[in-house]
């Protein structure tokens, strides 16, 4: 693959990092609001939703971090 494809395949993959990424951060945010219903309604929250929810909140983060480093060197590509 020559420089040129990569650098076109490139511009397409930033995009899909950062949307993933905000997909998993709101889904991690719908755990949380579940958290906030349940504690509401008097209810325990469950370990394994806590679970869930830590390990979806690092992972996007993570992915965000990432993609927010990546992004001024995807523009300078």
């Amino acid at each position: 693959m020559d420089d040129a494809t990569m650098l076109r395949w490139l511009a397409f993959v930033h995009p899909a990092w950062m949307l993933v990424a905000l997909a998993m951060a709101l889904a991690t945010a719908r755990l949380g609001l579940e958290f906030r219903r349940r504690r509401r309604a008097g209810e325990g929250v469950p370990r394994a939703l806590r679970d869930r929810h830590l390990r979806l909140g690092r992972i996007a983060l993570g992915m965000i971090a990432i993609g927010f480093a990546a992004g001024p060197a995807a523009i300078g590509l």
